[in-house]
């Protein structure tokens, strides 16, 4: 039988199996479920996932080992043994009763605690500097987009700072700073735009955001301005994941 999975996270408990399953009987007797698990046990975690798929469907997509694939960048971060003891947990914790929150919880714990083996694998961000003609004064600007564990939820953030060189480039206090978030969620055919703007005046820093919500793919954007005296400088920071 030929399964097409599509790569997700837990989903607050296990994953988000989908398309391409077909109708299989409830239950097989003998049959084999990842985690050694039985099919009531697996319909018993069906419970606390968000998911449309009927009974059957469920359990076709729980049949044999534990595959990375389906799980985005969790096995690269801290290894497929430990990931799979994570996402085991998530179904144990389901079959004993515990809800979304708990789970949730559960295994935040669990992989914060793991040993990472990409501990940038989760976090994408891009730097841009802005001079606005000047050799020793600069608007630094990040955006960062990403990925958390273990839920669906993606996050927009980003942050300007004005700087001087004085022996590297330190933070130096800004007559004003004023910024944009634009975050670009996707999740399927569903586009959401979520924003934020700021400003602060005798200050080094503007932080934006973070924005979150649930989707598959982001693309952050920051725009950002500064003033110092007769001196200013603007400009714009994109990154995606």
């Amino acid at each position: 039988m030929t399964r097409t999975f599509v790569t997700s996270t837990l989903a607050a408990l296990v994953t988000t199996f989908a398309v391409g399953c077909v109708d299989a009987p409830a239950t097989t007797e003998g049959e084999a479920f990842v985690f050694g698990l039985s099919a009531d046990e697996v319909l018993a975690a069906k419970a606390v996932a968000q998911t449309e798929m009927s009974d059957a469907a469920w359990l076709d997509a729980h049949r044999g080992d534990f595959a990375c694939a389906n799980y985005r960048d969790l096995c690269g971060m801290i290894g497929t043994d430990a990931a799979a003891e994570v996402i085991e947990a998530g179904y144990r914790l389901a079959i004993d009763g515990a809800d979304r929150a708990e789970i949730v919880a559960a295994q935040d714990a669990a992989i914060a605690a793991a040993p990472r083996i990409e501990s940038s694998a989760l976090f994408n961000s891009n730097t841009g500097n802005f001079t606005g003609g000047s050799g020793n004064k600069r608007l630094h600007i990040t955006a960062n987009a990403v990925q958390l564990w273990p839920s669906l939820d993606m996050r927009s953030s980003g942050d300007c700072v004005y700087q001087k060189n004085s022996f590297g480039w330190l933070a130096s206090k800004a007559d004003s700073i004023t910024g944009d978030l634009r975050g670009t969620f996707t999740s399927g055919a569903t586009v959401t735009v979520l924003t934020d703007a700021g400003s602060v005046f005798n200050d080094s820093k503007l932080d934006l955001g973070p924005r979150t919500l649930a989707a598959d793919a982001l693309t952050t954007r920051i725009h950002c301005s500064a003033t110092d005296g007769t001196w200013s400088a603007s400009g714009t920071v994109t990154v995606t994941r």
